[in-house]
């Protein structure tokens, strides 16, 4: 199905039907959908007539025939079993390809070629492919959320989506976070993207953010149904492995008994080093001043002889 687009204009489609080149049309399709592409060119005796549609950048067959028939052989395979063109309204001067299953890789400029006995002509389409995005889930890895100056990490991701879209952070109250964001996009071998934002923030605020996913080609907007929720898609190598996650408004887990454990280490370490100071200092005392077990001789006299 084609939809509706700004530059689909009722005046370059009149030029286009009026000149032998036409440009600046512009087709719109949804992800799986079906699109027509048209192409018109004179009707009359046309006993050699050829008929190409390709993409231009990188150059590829959509669509070829002549001598009477369809060329598959000089299909480009991206287009196989997907692009035809209606050979019966070949006689009335419509060559309209005919393009199923749109995929992100079809995106793109494309040139319709005709040659007639005595004339040629061309036109020029751009198609542009549109995906939905998934809806945005959060994630958050926190230590406690009880400590206010403790970071809280927040994860977003949205999936399946064409072309990159723009993640945001607002808070309840309406009005967008303004501080620093990551945000990473992977691409599958269909074309489609992945989307991940990331923030750090006080976890006192993690109950008042929520992610916001915006696809402007089709005007889709997405907010997260939660602050926070378990996402095991996330790999465990972007966050502390001694992380936990909060589920629903972020309130406080296992955090808090990790931090009791590592404070309880401190105070324990600190114990341990100060007895082992003390114990030091009172050794280099006693051999610094050794206690003498015999008692001193009086002076002048001598040690003890014996008579003859």
């Amino acid at each position: 199905m084609n939809l509706p687009h700004r530059n689909h204009q009722f005046l370059p489609e009149l030029v286009c039907l009026l000149s032998s080149v036409c440009h600046g049309l512009v087709t719109l399709a949804r992800v799986g959908d079906i699109v027509i592409l048209d192409c018109r060119f004179p009707t009359g005796p046309s006993p050699g007539l050829i008929v190409e549609w390709s993409l231009r950048q990188p150059l590829r067959v959509v669509y070829s025939y002549y001598s009477g028939s369809a060329q598959a052989a000089s299909q480009h395979p991206q287009f196989r079993d997907r692009a035809t063109v209606d050979q019966s309204r070949l006689a009335l001067g419509e060559a309209a390809l005919r393009l199923s299953d749109v995929t992100p890789q079809d995106q793109g400029l494309y040139r319709c070629f005709i040659r007639l006995a005595l004339a040629k002509h061309e036109t020029w389409q751009r198609l542009e492919v549109a995906g939905p995005y998934s809806e945005p889930q959060v994630t958050c890895f926190m230590l406690d959320l009880r400590h206010e100056d403790l970071t809280v990490n927040m994860s977003c991701r949205s999936e399946g989506g064409f072309p990159r879209a723009e993640a945001r952070w607002r808070w309840d109250n309406g009005s967008w976070y303004r501080g620093r964001s990551q945000k990473l996009w992977s691409q599958a071998p269909d074309g489609s993207f992945d989307l991940q934002s990331l923030v750090e923030i006080p976890g006192g605020q993690a109950s008042q953010l929520r992610c916001v996913v915006i696809n402007g080609r089709l005007n889709q907007t997405l907010t997260s149904p939660e602050m926070c929720r378990r996402d095991p898609i996330i790999d465990s190598d972007s966050w502390p492995s001694n992380a936990t996650t909060c589920l629903g408004n972020c309130q406080p887990q296992r955090g808090s008994e990790q931090v009791a454990r590592i404070r309880l280490g401190f105070i324990g370490s600190a114990v341990v080093l100060s007895l082992s100071i003390a114990l030091l200092l009172y050794f280099q005392t006693r051999c610094r001043y050794p206690r003498s077990e015999q008692r001193r001789q009086p002076r002048g006299e001598g040690p003890p002889t014996d008579r003859q």
